[in-house]
Parts: structure tokens; sequence; C-alpha cells
């Protein structure tokens, strides 16, 4: 659309994007991020945030990307242990707990440490 406002004012693409910018003005056709839209940048993966807000994963990275934000990969996400889970901690070693509960052994060692929680053999 810039383009095309550009011709007709005998202006670049690239003026008229830049003055439209610099006056806060969205493009049309385009919405404008919303404080509740940023909350979301850098907690899920880009795709799953550009799923959720239906945009381009390319809009989220750039929108992450100028707020400082690092990506967050997928594995890392942590989830919540419940309380089934707990109760393996220091029963098995930390490697088949990890194995059995599909985490880290790093993420069960670092619980049961952070429970107080000693492995008894």
């Amino acid at each position: 659309m810039d383009k095309d406002v550009g011709r007709k004012i005998g202006r670049s693409k690239a003026a008229v994007t830049a003055k439209r910018q610099q006056l806060e003005i969205a493009a049309i056709g385009k919405r404008p991020w919303r404080p509740e839209d940023d909350r979301l940048l850098g907690t899920r993966p880009d795709d799953q945030v550009a799923m959720l807000l239906g945009r381009t994963i390319e809009a989220v990275k750039q929108r992450r990307c100028s707020f400082g934000l690092k990506p967050v990969n997928p594995k890392f996400i942590s989830r919540k242990w419940v309380p089934a889970e707990l109760k393996l901690l220091g029963v098995k070693a930390d490697t088949e707990v990890a194995a059995q509960l599909g985490r880290t052994v790093s993420s069960v060692r670092t619980k049961r440490l952070g429970l107080g929680i000693r492995f008894q053999e």
C-alpha cells in the first residue's frame, strides 16, 4: 500500500513507509500490536505465538527482536510438576525418573535437590 501512496504523491515506497512509521500510523490491512500481544513474545516459540495471534512467524520474530527478547527453544519450555511426578523423586535414580517422565536428568536432579530430597539406593 505504501507503494501505491508513494506513486500518487511522487515519493518512493521507502519514503512513505519511513514517514508512516515515524508518525506511528499502521499500514493498511495491518493490525497494531496490543500490549497483551507483546506480553506473549518470548514466552513460547515464535511459531506458536504467531498461531495464537494470527500473525506471520516473521512478524512475531521482528517484534520479539525489537524488544531484545531471545527466542524460546521448545525443548526448554518448563512444565509444572504434578504430585505423581514428585513422588518419584528420590525413589528411583534421576536418570530413570527423567526417562519415565520425559524430562531432562538435570531438571529432575535440580527439582529433587531443590526439595531437599536425597536419593536412597
